[in-house]
């Protein structure tokens, strides 16, 4: 089965969640606001593929033995429902607005291009937890801060950029920043700047743990421009980046909260230990595909965070590959998961050949 592909230049990046839960299992969501989830049987493995063809939006099934895809070595698991997301207009509005009519107008596919390229909108996820446990929530946010945007300073007046001061408890959350950064404080005296620019050093992930309880505040990182707007008068600050939730087991709620910066490591053939405090990146041997590991374990590597409950954070990356031959990765679940969410971000794939 295909699903959204936003462009037949976007390729395939995708975020996937594993866990135990046994209700709830694989759910799709493209850079139109789309989920796709699917009833679980035990899975082996689980393969994606890229191709080129242009893919109906509209968040029908579309058939294609040639595809993108999702295919699995052993019993399948069925496409259940398709959801879409409400995609929320903020930072800048105007532009979220924008994006917005332009859906109407010239289709979801067309606005989602431009939201990559321009950003304006967040879509938040929202998880059942009696059947995606322990994923409670995952949120994409794409925004873009312009200096020649007189809209934003009237906005910060009573809409600040980013989140004020607010507490958390009894949960973690995992924010994967893919543009900009993120400027982070909290009630333990705790201050870190993270994020996927060059002055962040690597320190692309934040792995909060509220634990007993934390205050914190989380504000945008755009003291510094795009760096293709470096010395120009005219400049953006582009934001993206995902956050997900994760609940702690009971045994784990009241334990000491603490803020953890994971730093990008890329896997060598001769790689021993993996460093702590690092997110593993590995890049097949064709560079066809790239796979870093927030949590949980991916073709013998294990990410160096330990989660306090059984639950795997993988990003995976598809290129294209040469003659347009098609790109598969593979991933053998845990035998305790029972439950995968692929949030597709951009391109299309197919599930199990449909």
């Amino acid at each position: 089965m295909k699903f959204l592909n936003s462009s037949p230049l976007l390729l395939p990046t995708i975020v996937l969640l594993s866990c135990r839960a046994i209700a709830f299992s694989p759910r799709y969501r493209g850079q139109s606001p789309q989920s796709i989830r699917q009833h679980s049987k035990i899975t082996s493995s689980i393969a994606l593929r890229v191709s080129n063809d242009l893919v109906d939006s509209s968040g029908s099934e579309i058939s294609s033995s040639n595809g993108p895809g999702v295919s699995h070595n052993s019993s399948s698991r069925k496409i259940a429902r398709i959801h879409k997301f409400a995609r929320l207009p903020v930072w800048p509005v105007w532009q979220g607005v924008f994006l917005f009519f332009a859906s109407k107008l010239f289709g979801q596919q067309v606005a989602a291009q431009w939201e990559d390229s321009i950003g304006g909108r967040v879509c938040p996820n929202f998880f059942s937890p009696t059947e995606t446990s322990p994923f409670v929530l995952m949120v994409h946010h794409r925004h873009a801060f312009m200096n020649w945007d007189p809209i934003r300073y009237i906005q910060q007046t009573f809409f600040p950029e980013g989140f004020p001061a607010h507490p958390h408890r009894g949960f973690i959350t995992v924010t994967y920043c893919l543009k900009g950064g993120m400027i982070h404080r909290d009630s333990l005296g705790i201050k870190q700047i993270y994020g996927a620019e060059e002055r962040h050093g690597g320190r692309h992930v934040q792995w909060l743990t509220a634990g007993a309880g934390i205050q914190h505040e989380e504000m945008w990182d755009v003291r510094e421009p795009d760096a293709k707007d470096k010395g120009s008068f005219l400049w953006t600050s582009s934001q993206e980046l995902y956050q997900i939730w994760l609940n702690l087991p009971a045994a784990y709620k009241m334990s000491a909260p603490g803020a953890d910066m994971l730093e990008a490591y890329a896997v060598k053939e001769n790689s021993s230990a993996i460093p702590t405090g690092s997110t593993p990146i590995i890049t097949s041997m064709d560079e066809s595909t790239i796979t870093t590991i927030v949590c949980g374990e991916y073709n013998g590597v294990k990410a160096s965070v330990e989660c306090p409950t059984d639950a795997s954070i993988i990003r995976v990356q598809l290129k294209k590959k040469e003659r347009n031959s098609p790109t598969v990765w593979t991933h053998n679940l845990p035998p305790s998961h029972k439950t995968a969410i692929l949030y597709i971000r951009k391109g299309s794939i197919d599930v199990d050949g449909e």
